[in-house]
């Protein structure tokens, strides 16, 4: 009787190699495209953080908060890291959305009036860091000054 081996079949070492070039080339190509993608995805969060700080100070400027109001002709400013500690509504967060990393400015553009109505226009400017460099976005609003009797504390506890 004669015996047979059957040959056993698998890969060669060349053919492993290529193999494990191809898959190394490819975790190359996407772990480069998931680091830009990342850092993408950074900067609009910034982007969008500094609009939620812009409508926070705009809603506490309609408002009347004193806290916020600039007096006539002047700015108010809350440098990097000042909102953590002059407003305890804006607590201590990981990541861009901690206050810390934003600047605050907000100028009183004098009175506007129309027919018996007057109410102080504000610019609000929020700052954030993009790659060391200052980036800004801009807004205004307008709501009482800050001596007027027609201030109101209705939206406190919103933010």
């Amino acid at each position: 009787m004669k015996s047979y081996k059957q040959a056993i079949k698998g890969l060669t070492l060349p053919e492993v190699l290529i193999a494990m070039s191809i898959i190394g080339v490819l975790v190359g190509v996407f772990s480069t495209a998931l680091t830009g993608n990342l850092k993408i995805m950074t900067q609009t969060g910034k982007g969008n953080q500094a609009s939620e700080v812009l409508n926070y100070f705009g809603r506490r400027i309609i408002d009347g908060d004193s806290l916020v109001l600039a007096v006539e002709d002047e700015t108010s400013v809350w440098d990097y890291g000042d909102l953590i500690n002059s407003f305890y509504d804006q607590a201590a967060r990981s990541s861009f959305s901690n206050p810390a990393h934003y600047k605050v400015t907000v100028t009183h553009n004098g009175i506007v009036s129309l027919s018996t109505a007057s109410l102080v226009q504000y610019d609000i400017e929020v700052c954030y860091k993009n790659k060391g460099e200052p980036v800004c976005i801009n807004g205004t609003t307008y709501g009482p000054g800050l001596n007027s009797p027609e201030r109101t504390s209705q939206l406190l506890g919103i933010s």
